[in-house]
């Protein structure tokens, strides 16, 4: 796992250029700045091409509320990543599925983002469905339902770095 001092998560979509690179983004942009220094945030794809920029209209809504895509590339995801992060955060229960495939030791800090911290339910009420080749507006929602998720998942981050 990642080095005691530095906390890190890792998000896991298909290609690495829309969903799990937005997560990444925003919520590098939700940590406190005295916590950046103390969290590295990262992202992959099961099926990503090493290299390939972020989709145009992930980078569009993203900079539309405020959030910086920087110069993302993306990257395959591998058994390396996976076992270097603290929390491992799976777009959807198939993503999981691959990451566990990869690494199996890692079953116990694998989550889907969607479902991580909510109460149990019989079926996931704010899936995040793959917005690649829709609509500005489908994005939106996508970033939208990440969002959500992620202020779910922050305080986790911020107690385990000890700010909460």
């Amino acid at each position: 796992m990642a080095n005691s001092s530095v906390f890190s998560v890792l998000f896991v979509c298909t290609g690495n250029t829309c969903r799990s690179p937005m997560a990444q983004a925003l919520l590098e942009s939700k940590l406190p700045p005295e916590l950046r220094p103390q969290v590295r945030v990262s992202s992959a794809g099961v099926g990503a091409a090493d290299g390939a920029p972020a989709s145009p209209n992930t980078v569009s809504v993203l900079s539309r509320n405020g959030v910086s895509l920087r110069d993302h590339r993306s990257r395959k995801l591998t058994r390396e990543q996976v076992l270097e992060a603290d929390l491992v955060l799976a777009v959807t229960p198939e993503h999981r599925r691959a990451v566990l495939a990869l690494a199996p030791e890692a079953e116990a800090r694998t989550f889907v983002l969607s479902t991580y911290g909510a109460p149990p339910a019989r079926e996931d009420p704010l899936p995040v469905h793959d917005p690649v080749g829709g609509s500005l507006e489908i994005y939106e929602e996508t970033y939208r339902r990440i969002s959500t998720h992620l202020d779910r998942v922050l305080p986790e981050i911020l107690s385990r770095v000890g700010a909460a």
